[in-house]
């Protein structure tokens, strides 16, 4: 009789350790599919509404802004986009130095009448309201150089946006990007990517 107590006892045991083992695998599912959710979208809470959003990647490129040549050793504004109604875009600089939700930007912004990329000037992105009065924020603030040599696919090569704080641009505010050179760039044949978050209501 004490030997079947004994079995019954260590089957039972083993019972318990199995549910618990199958539970502890379904626990680690879960939270590898609440963690590819996150990857694939982030939240982001209004600190004045408390509303809640979800942030999902959006690339923005240079079909997207109106383009313009730049004045000559002078600051001006080469591509110019209104959001449209319906849409809010959030820039922001890494959280962390694993944080592969952040956005970034690249291209190549090339001397005009040549496919030679700009080797010196200064990049600055700004966020502006409707008036394009209002100055909301400067996403990005760089070099030329700095979105020619920047890389999507490498992370360490990656241009990540340098603001100190998140900069949301709400339907009808301007993205800019202005450019200070001695050059004129080749708006033909330059290319821009920013890698933006779009923020949907929750």
């Amino acid at each position: 009789m004490p030997i079947f107590s004994n079995q019954a006892a260590i089957a039972q045991k083993q019972a318990i350790s199995n549910q618990l083992k199958a539970q502890a695998k379904d626990q680690a599912l879960r939270q590898k599919s609440l963690v590819a959710d996150q990857a694939e979208a982030e939240l982001f809470v209004d600190d004045i509404s408390g509303d809640v959003f979800k942030a999902y990647p959006v690339v923005l490129t240079e079909s997207d802004f109106t383009l313009t040549a730049n004045t000559a050793s002078a600051e001006t504004d080469i591509a110019k986009m209104q959001v449209p109604n319906g849409v809010e875009y959030l820039f922001r600089a890494p959280t962390s130095n694993l944080d592969r939700n952040s956005p970034y930007l690249y291209g190549s912004l090339q001397i005009t009448n040549s496919t030679v990329e700009m080797t010196a000037g200064a990049v600055r992105m700004k966020v502006k309201d409707a008036s394009q009065n209002d100055l909301k924020g400067q996403p990005f603030t760089g070099a030329v150089s700095q979105i020619n040599d920047a890389d999507s696919v490498d992370w360490n090569k990656r241009l990540f946006f340098n603001c100190r704080k998140p900069i949301r641009a709400k339907a009808g505010d301007y993205i800019v990007l202005t450019l200070n050179a001695a050059l004129v760039w080749n708006k033909t044949s330059s290319t821009m990517v920013i890698q933006a978050l779009e923020l949907v209501k929750q």
